[in-house]
């Protein structure tokens, strides 16, 4: 049990030094509109994961064994990704003459629409179910009919991760007071272009055989 736990938490600092998109969304979100939001998309964000979790070793696996249904599958989850991140590309309205630029001013997002967000967002990316189902299956391989140890480790994976991506929230947030309209504006940008750059590269990954 101690071994698999051990094993969990190496597996957690090892996603938590992998960027993707969600990463990004989790630090604009604390800046944007504080810690405790950031926590509540976070919590989506890990009950994502959990499902893909159960969902891997209950039999997605050997739906996408089938290499169509595998393409299919990247493909639509791909461009759903480019299409976020155009959306975020687009730039905001602009303010009505006579009433000016606001300052950064804080809003906040009702928190189970930020866990959903959170959920939705990371589920999308096609890229975090084909990592789960690696992973389960190693783990099944390593553990074989032993549950208990499988749930220790994958428990242990994320109680690791969301405690790292607390640590990052609470780390954006006290850049907060250095953040004006126009680095929010330059922020989504950056956003957007990664969502559609993780987007495009998967498409060209699934498209020649290297996923």
């Amino acid at each position: 049990m101690d071994q698999a736990v051990i094993n969990g938490i190496l597996l957690g600092l090892l996603i938590s030094v992998l960027i993707g998109p969600v990463f990004f969304l989790l630090i604009e979100i604390s800046i944007r509109e504080g810690f405790r939001s950031a926590i509540f998309m976070d919590i989506g964000i890990i009950l994502s994961d959990a499902a893909c979790i159960f969902v891997a070793y209950f039999g997605m696996a050997a739906l996408l064994e089938n290499p169509k249904n595998k393409l299919i599958f990247l493909l639509v989850g791909s461009g759903v990704l480019i299409i976020m991140g155009v959306a975020k590309l687009i730039p905001p309205k602009e303010p009505k003459e006579g009433e000016g630029v606001k300052e950064f001013q804080m809003k906040k997002t009702n928190p189970f629409y930020l866990a959903f967000q959170g959920f939705f967002y990371n589920l999308l990316n096609p890229s975090v179910i084909i990592f789960w189902i690696t992973t389960v299956g190693g783990a099944v391989a390593l553990y074989g009919s032993e549950k208990n140890l499988i749930g220790a480790q994958f428990t242990a994976t994320l109680a690791t991760v969301f405690a790292i991506d607390v640590a990052k929230a609470w780390f954006a947030k006290k850049m907060r007071t250095f953040i004006s309209p126009k680095i929010m504006r330059r922020a989504n940008i950056v956003i957007g272009a990664v969502f559609v750059i993780f987007g495009i590269v998967l498409i060209i990954r699934s498209l020649t055989g290297n996923i």
